[in-house]
């Protein structure tokens, strides 16, 4: 799951660029990159808990993945809302540094672990992994 979140997040950044990807001279993410970022989220539960229901042998590890990504998603969340604003966005910053400040909007913060719990339960059905 990890890698295929990867590839496709990558591919939409090269695809982009830091131009395309964040609104000009700030780190605030533009709203279709925001947008498209939550079917690729959705595609990557459903992948995760499909992965996590074939290897186990019961539903829990899909449940307890579930719980693990709003948890940790959640709290990422709320931490983003303490970080302060990090200012104007250099010309020429790396996307690797552009990304690590991003400021993602709040709504999008608390909407993506969701939108990824609700994919892993749809992924992680038995009646699909038999």
């Amino acid at each position: 799951m990890v890698i295929v979140v990867t590839v496709l997040t990558v591919a939409l950044a090269l695809a982009l660029g830091t131009e395309g990807v964040f609104e000009p001279g700030t780190f605030h993410i533009k709203p279709f990159v925001t947008i498209a970022a939550v079917p690729i989220g959705f595609v990557n539960g459903v992948l995760g808990g499909f992965v996590c229901s074939r290897i186990a042998r019961t539903r829990t590890p899909v449940i307890v993945l579930v719980c693990l990504v709003i948890v940790l998603g959640l709290g990422e969340a709320v931490v983003r809302l303490q970080r302060p604003d990090p200012g104007p966005r250099a010309a020429n910053l790396s996307f690797a540094e552009a990304t690590v400040r991003a400021n993602p909007p709040s709504w999008f913060a608390f909407t993506h672990p969701l939108v990824g719990a609700v994919g892993i339960l749809l992924g992680g059905r038995r009646d699909w992994s038999n």
